[in-house]
């Protein structure tokens, strides 16, 4: 259990170092337990590749685990904006 949070709070620290290559790789590798923490920073780095279905689906195993988690639903709320962005100026030439 402890070994499974120090790999999140190493995961949480590439991320804010802006190292998402390296969370992207212990992610995928990463065989603890799923919690919010992992679904966000999972979240995180899917919103980022512009992988919105499973970006919003990881945001939703977190609201799923904590419905208090605002910073999810806020996170699905902005993808779901994106994937209905709509410009009528890109139809009239």
């Amino acid at each position: 259990m402890k070994e499974e949070k120090n790999i999140i709070e190493k995961m949480e620290a590439f991320f804010e170092a802006d190292n998402f290559s390296e969370v992207e790789k212990l992610l995928s590798e990463f065989e603890g337990k799923k919690d919010a923490r992992f679904w966000m920073l999972n979240g995180k780095i899917e919103h980022k590749n512009q992988r919105w279905g499973n970006a919003i689906n990881s945001f939703q195993k977190v609201v799923d685990a904590d419905p208090s988690n605002k910073e999810a639903q806020v996170q699905i709320d902005i993808i779901k904006n994106i994937i209905n962005y709509w410009n009528p100026d890109m139809f009239n030439p």
